[in-house]
C-alpha cells in the first residue's frame, strides 16, 4: 500500500468526526482483508477497524480539535498481519490546507540534499516519507503546523536519470536525479578561433571561449585526413592559454592541430602543457603531418583544482590549435604526458625522419 488518500472525490466526510479514507488495493489473491489503525499518537495507535476486502473504510473521529493518526494494514486468511502502510494525519473539526516549496526538484548524478518547506494551519498534523531506497528524509519526518523537512539523495552511478519524491500529508512531490556521465561521453567542444560548429559526428562545439592571449586566424585552404574540414579551418594562434571551468575528475582531453601556413619544418614549433605540466614538447606540425592534414592528440587529464588549464608555448614562430575536445574518463594513473591515442599522418611533403 503506497500511499492514503483522504476524503478523494466523491467520498466526503460524513461528518466532522468522521474520516473515510480510500487506499491503494493489494493485488495478491490471499487477502483476506484491510484494518484501519488509528490513534492521538503517531505510530502508536489506540484502536483499529476491520473494515474486510474493501479498500475504503469510514471511522469515527470523536475528539475536535484532536489530531489523529491513521494507517492500514492488510492480512491474510490465517491472520498473517502486513506492516503498516505510510501514516496520515487528520485534525478533527481544523481544515488543514497545505503548501510546500521544494528547495531544488533536480539534482546532479552525485546526489546532494534539500528542503522542503511545509505551509498550513496551526494544529494540522502531517507526516512525510520517502518514496524512493537512494532518496533519504534526514529530518522533519511528522510535524504540527508549518515546519521544514530536510533530505538528501545518494549518488547514481547509471547512465539513466531516475525520479522519485516525498510523499508529505498524502501529497507526492517529484524529484528527479541525473544519469552519471560515462567514460568517453562528450562533456564540451571548444572550436577555437571560430564560431559553433556541430562536426560530422553530432558533437557541438562552442564559438570560441576560455581563452586568455593570443588572437584568432583562419584559412579557406581544404584540409585532408578529416570529414569536419570546417573545424580546422578556424584556430587560435600566438602565446595564449585557457581555462575551462569543469568539475574536479579525469578527463580524456582532445587537442586538435593543422599546418596551414608552412611548407617547411622548423618554422613552427611549440609546447604544450596542461594543468600545470608539460604534455606535448616541442611540437612540429609540418614535421609530424606536413601541411593541411587534420593532427590530434589525446591526453588523461586530472582536474583537482575546478578548471581545466591549457597553455600554448611557442618556441619557434607561434603555437596554435585548432580545437579542444572534453570527454569524461575513468581514474587513472597514466602519466599526464601520456598521449592516449596519438595520431601521426603520413605525408609526401619533405619532412625530417626523425621528428
Amino acid at each position: 500500500m503506497a500511499f492514503l488518500l483522504l476524503s478523494p472525490p466523491g467520498i466526503p466526510p460524513v461528518h466532522s468526526a468522521q474520516v473515510t479514507l480510500e487506499w491503494d488495493p493489494n493485488p495478491e489473491a490471499d487477502l483476506a482483508g484491510y484494518k484501519v489503525y488509528y490513534g492521538t499518537s503517531s505510530r502508536n495507535y489506540s484502536a483499529c477497524i476491520d473494515v474486510g476486502k474493501n479498500n475504503i473504510g469510514t471511522i469515527p473521529l470523536a475528539e475536535a480539535g484532536t489530531v489523529y493518526f491513521i494507517a492500514v494494514t492488510c492480512y491474510d486468511p490465517t491472520g498473517n498481519e502486513s506492516q503498516f502502510s505510510e501514516e496520515l494525519s487528520y485534525s478533527v473539526g481544523v481544515k488543514c490546507d497545505f503548501s510546500f516549496s521544494l528547495t531544488s526538484p533536480s539534482f546532479i548524478a552525485s546526489g546532494g540534499s534539500g528542503a522542503v518547506s511545509v505551509q498550513t494551519q496551526p494544529g494540522c498534523a502531517w507526516s512525510a516519507a520517502s518514496q524512493a531506497p537512494w532518496l533519504t528524509i534526514t529530518s522533519g519526518q511528522s510535524g504540527s503546523g508549518s515546519g521544514g523537512i530536510q533530505f538528501s539523495l545518494s549518488s547514481n552511478s547509471a547512465p539513466d536519470p531516475r525520479t522519485g519524491g516525498l510523499t508529505v500529508a498524502g501529497i507526492s512531490l517529484s524529484i528527479s536525479q541525473e544519469g552519471a556521465l560515462q567514460p568517453g561521453a562528450f562533456l564540451l567542444g571548444v572550436n577555437a578561433g571560430g564560431s559553433v560548429y556541430t562536426n560530422t559526428g553530432g558533437i557541438p562545439f562552442l564559438a570560441d571561449n576560455y581563452y586568455r592571449g593570443g588572437e584568432s586566424r583562419a584559412t579557406d585552404q581544404t584540409i585532408r585526413r578529416t570529414h569536419d574540414g570546417p573545424l580546422y579551418q578556424t584556430g587560435r594562434g600566438g602565446s595564449f592559454s585557457y581555462s575551462i571551468p569543469l568539475s574536479n575528475g579525469t578527463y580524456e582531453v582532445s587537442l586538435k592541430f593543422v599546418e596551414s601556413t608552412w611548407t617547411a619544418k622548423g618554422r613552427r614549433v611549440f609546447d604544450v602543457f596542461i594543468e600545470g605540466a608539460r604534455a606535448v614538447k616541442q611540437l612540429d606540425l609540418f614535421a609530424v603531418s606536413g601541411k593541411n592534414n587534420a593532427y590530434d592528440l589525446s591526453f588523461l587529464v586530472k582536474v583537482t583544482d575546478g578548471a581545466l588549464d591549457l597553455d600554448f608555448l611557442p618556441l619557434i614562430g607561434d603555437a596554435t590549435v585548432s580545437a579542444i575536445l572534453v570527454r569524461s574518463a575513468p581514474d587513472s594513473n597514466k602519466p599526464l604526458s601520456q598521449p592516449l591515442n596519438l595520431k601521426k599522418y603520413s605525408s609526401g611533403e619533405t619532412r625530417s625522419s626523425g621528428k
